[in-house]
């Protein structure tokens, strides 16, 4: 915005008046891509445009200061609408016309804080970030105001002449013309025509230049075009005519060009007949008294040629410009003006020279023989012979340049003044205010004439007291500044917080004005607040977050109360965002925040500490089976169902509860011990758990676990067994399952249910997966030696595992490709949980492993979330549906229907069945009946190890009944 800024007001510093504005609205379009700006100014209680762009709607630019857009901007400063402009203002026919849908709008203050004008920018397209654009105006619509302000100044400054001219035209008191240039017609007073010496009707621009002297008609001519063409806006000539009776003249003539918006639309003037004014003639005495008194003139007198060559120098003029006589009188007047400024003035010299002009005079900077620059005030006459011919040049040079740079530096001051940001308040010796600035108004919403002379008590808020105030005059008395934030009023009755500084003047020791320099801190209160919130509170809830949480219950700690910390988790949660989406989950996530507000104290306190995880802090509960009736409470909240993506979804959730003092009394114990009982309840699959002493003690255990779990992978201290699978059609045992077990020296066998979880939260799951494929790809190929060919080998793989191979799963392949083994050799078992969680990435690594040659099977279906939608959609080849389907079938009618239902779906996608805890031989025998591929349970086999398994698959030829009755023998 600030280079858009710098941009505009860089161009603007170049133009004025109306082609000002023209470039305003032009800019403006360009820096916010606005389809129309306009700029109005505002009078007797009307808008009239005064630039519009693009300039082909300047005829429909007719707003209304009652039912537009722009009588907001007139009543409240500034106005947006960033949509539905129309149906907003539904009598507005400009609005229709432009087919604007979006506006913003400023209104434009002279230096007295009036309105006017306004500028507005209007969108055909909704415009969400019109704050930005609304930056943009505030910073442009003070300069635009003022220069507004100046433009009709100068309209205003020039009426009263035009009504006089007008006046005396019709009186024929002076020699006045005008021309339309369009249509040619002259009209002409009558002391013109009598000037003249010709009838009216027979004046014509033609005949008038004819009578113009031959030397100096080329000259006149050149200037009336320049003012045709817009090169010039006014001049004033004199020159020799001959009248239409052949009488010889000198005249003195003024022009002047108006303009509108296709040009200039009419030249006029008036003529003086100088004829009469004899040049000045001196005696010997004159001439002596006028050279004294040039030489002696406190300001520079000097005398040039036509050539521009300077003849002679008064001394004041040598000491102005650091030369002595004769180094000027070697030098022209190029030599000691500035470049730039003698281009400027190159013309109004040649002008004299031609006799165009008899006298001119403007300021410009000189040189001095330093090399420093000088302002001066330049005077320049044409001095002609006793012949009336151009003789020769005099110029007074005034120095002007201490008054020039102080005007600078006063101007600067007074635009610095006026553009601050910061208001600026002046007040005398009694505190009574004398001055403000346009900020002041801005602010405040008070104008000058309405505070000066009153204390600036008059934007007391009340908030503060008077001990307040007296610290602050003391302070200025006795260090003469004071600084601080303040509340104050605006004229609206609306309070607001000010950064202010006031400092005082003194005349010796006696204070004569205070000087209160403050600025509008609302946005900054409001953006700290925001900083606050963002630091302090959930985004997603709005609820305290996990730092401040912890910050109160410490605070709780350190006072001795007696508290209960709870901690809730939803159970399960991670599903719900991977089988919906993330918003989906935003969603829960908010209205379960809203529930649990809704079932706890005012006194009590709610915070998200985590993804999915709550913490409560409630005060005065003492004992056990108080917290465990808060509890029960607070989870009796998830028995109605959540409403999300128009679907009633039912969720869980667990609580860990600890007391304090009972269990603690610094936050974080306490809030370790919460944890420690959620997770004690998830573990146990209970919905509140009460923390006590023993689960520390389970801690401690689960730790030195995770270090002997380590030791173990570390040593190579782990092992396999292998379950075998029956293929039903065959008969035969053509698969294997990789299961890994550990033997720890003192707690004996560990089950994998108690073991894998710890490597997960260790981070001990890479290198345990790194084992397991190690070792059964070795032990299948010592099989395969064994004669046993068409065995494949089933190894589970963890959803941490996939994460952390590359996309084309080389590191599994290479291991494969190790012990001789193909990719069909294997078959990789991965979770729901994984399809779930499954982005591009994991896809690519499914396809990778499949391309290769290796098969994929879900284990453990119908466990998890369940979602067929994924078997749809994933290149899957195998389905293991869990034991728990199994366990009560043929004989339970519904489990049965289900399970029938699952293997005809997964039959339909092409997949086919694994049966996992197969114990019974009606359960193989349902089975069988229904088609499922694959079998596997303790009724085949359970699992075994390398060495019992040879003889086992030595006994896969006599088939599936051998095996039974084998089985059977070994039972009895």
């Amino acid at each position: 915005m600030l280079d858009s800024v710098y941009r505009i007001v860089t161009g603007l510093s170049e133009v004025s008046g109306v082609r000002y504005f023209d470039r305003f609205v032009s800019d403006i379009a360009k820096a916010v891509d606005a389809d129309v700006v306009i700029v109005c100014q505002y009078r007797d209680d009307a808008l009239q445009p005064v630039s519009v762009w693009p300039e082909s709607h300047r005829d429909s630019a007719v707003l209304s200061c009652y039912d537009s857009p722009c009588a907001v901007v007139l009543e409240q400063g500034e106005a947006w609408f960033s949509d539905r402009l129309q149906q907003l203002f539904p009598f507005a026919d400009t609005l229709v016309m432009w087919d604007a849908r979006a506006y913003a709008g400023i209104a434009l203050r002279n230096a007295s804080g009036q309105i006017v004008g306004l500028c507005g920018l209007f969108f055909r397209q909704p415009r969400p970030d019109l704050e930005r654009d609304m930056g943009l105006l505030r910073m442009l619509a003070p300069l635009a105001g003022r220069e507004l302000a100046l433009t009709l100044q100068d309209v205003s400054t020039a009426e009263p002449y035009r009504r006089w001219l007008d006046h005396y035209r019709s009186q024929a008191e002076i020699a006045a013309w005008q021309w339309d240039p369009r249509s040619q017609k002259l009209d002409a007073s009558q002391e013109l025509c009598r000037l003249l010496e010709c009838e009216p009707s027979w004046l014509t621009p033609e005949r008038w230049l004819a009578m113009v002297h031959d030397q100096e008609r080329q000259a006149v001519q050149d200037i009336c075009w320049q003012l045709v063409s817009g090169q010039r806006e006014q001049c004033m000539l004199e020159y020799r005519i001959v009248t239409a009776k052949g009488t010889l003249k000198r005249v003195r003539s003024q022009a002047f060009a108006d303009r509108d918006e296709n040009g200039v639309s009419r030249l006029h003037g008036v003529m003086q007949d100088i004829t009469a004014v004899a040049p000045l003639s001196l005696s010997t005495e004159g001439r002596q008294f006028v050279n004294v008194m040039m030489a002696h003139a406190p300001v520079g007198v000097g005398k040039l040629d036509l050539a521009g060559n300077i003849l002679w120098t008064n001394r004041t003029l040598q000491q102005m410009l650091g030369y002595e006589s004769h180094e000027l009188a070697s030098l022209t007047i190029e030599a000691i003006n500035h470049p730039e400024d003698y281009e400027l003035s190159l013309p109004r010299y040649q002008a004299l020279v031609r006799g165009e002009e008899q006298v001119f005079s403007m300021e410009k900077r000189y040189l001095h023989k330093s090399g420093s620059t000088k302002w001066g005030r330049v005077t320049v006459t044409l001095v002609p012979d006793e012949q009336g011919n151009p003789d020769y040049l005099m110029g007074v040079l005034e120095d002007i340049d201490s008054a020039k740079r102080d005007a600078e530096q006063l101007r600067l001051s007074h635009r610095v003044y006026d553009n601050l940001s910061e208001a600026i308040v002046v007040c005398d010796a009694e505190s009574r205010i004398i001055s403000v600035n346009p900020a002041f108004e801005q602010i405040t919403g008070y104008r000058l004439d309405e505070v000066q002379g009153l204390k600036p008590s008059i934007l007391k808020s009340g908030l503060h007291d008077q001990a307040f105030y007296a610290d602050m005059y003391h302070a200025l008395a006795r260090v003469g500044v004071w600084r601080g934030e303040v509340w104050n009023k605006r004229k609206n009755g609306r309070i607001y917080p000010q950064q202010l500084m006031i400092s005082c003047l003194r005349d010796g020791q006696r204070i004569t004005q205070y000087i209160a320099i403050f600025s509008d801190i609302s946005q900054s209160k409001l953006a700290e607040q925001k900083l606050v919130n963002q630091a302090n509170y959930d985004s997603l809830t709005g609820l305290p977050n996990r730092w401040l949480f912890v910050r109160c219950l410490s605070r709780f700690c350190e006072r001795g109360e007696r508290f209960a910390l709870m901690v809730l988790d939803l159970n399960n949660f991670k599903a719900v965002n991977n089988s919906m989406d993330h918003h989906a989950g935003d969603a829960l996530l908010r209205e379960v925040s809203d529930r649990l507000v809704s079932r706890v104290r005012t006194d009590d306190l709610v915070a998200r500490i985590g993804g999915d995880e709550f913490a409560f802090l409630v005060p005065g509960i003492v004992s056990q089976r108080q917290a465990e009736v808060f509890a029960k409470q607070v989870i009796g909240g998830f028995n109605r169902p959540f409403m999300l993506a128009n679907q009633h979804l039912y969720v869980t959730a667990t609580l860990g509860i600890t007391l304090c003092p009972t269990d603690g009394n610094e936050g974080e114990v306490l809030l370790r011990n919460a944890e420690q009982a959620l997770f004690e309840a998830k573990r146990k699959g209970r919905a509140t758990a009460v923390y006590c002493s023993s689960m520390r003690e389970e801690v401690k255990m689960r730790h030195q676990m995770q270090q002997d779990l380590a030791d173990a992978i570390k040593h190579g201290a782990i092992t396999m067994a292998y379950q075998p699978i029956w293929d039903n059609h065959s008969g035969r045992v053509t698969k294997l399952e990789a299961l890994v077990r550990w033997f720890h020296p003192q707690w004996g066998q560990v089950s994998p249910a108690d073991f894998i979880p710890l490597a997960e939260e260790a981070g001990l799951i890479q290198g345990l997966g790194e084992q397991v494929l190690l070792q059964s790809c070795r032990d299948l190929a010592r099989l395969k030696q064994a004669g046993f060919a068409d065995l494949q080998m089933s190894i589970n793989r963890s959803t941490l595992e996939f994460q952390t191979i590359d996309t084309e799963a080389s590191e599994w392949l290479k291991v494969i490709y190790h012990y001789g083994l193909s990719p069909e050799d294997i078959v990789l078992e991965i979770t729901e949980t994984l399809l779930m969680d499954a982005g591009e990435q994991h896809r690519m690594r499914i396809e990778a492993l499949r391309r290769a040659g290796c098969q994929i099977a879900i284990d453990d279906f119908g466990t998890g979330y369940s979602a067929l939608n994924y078997l749809r959609t994933f290149p899957v080849d195998l389905v293991k549906i869990d034991r728990s389907f199994v366990r009560h079938i043929p004989f339970n009618e519904q489990d049965r229907m289900l399970l029938e239902g699952i293997i005809n779906i997964v039959h339909n996608l092409g997949m086919r069945v694994v049966i996992e805890g197969v114990e019974t031989r009606e359960q193989l025998s349902f089975l069988r009946s229904k088609g499922c591929a694959y079998t596997q349970g303790f009724l085949l086999s359970r699992p075994l190890p390398f060495d019992d398994l040879v003889p086992y698959l030595e006994l896969n030829g006599s088939g599936l009944g051998g095996m039974l009755e084998g089985r059977c023998n070994q039972l009895t």
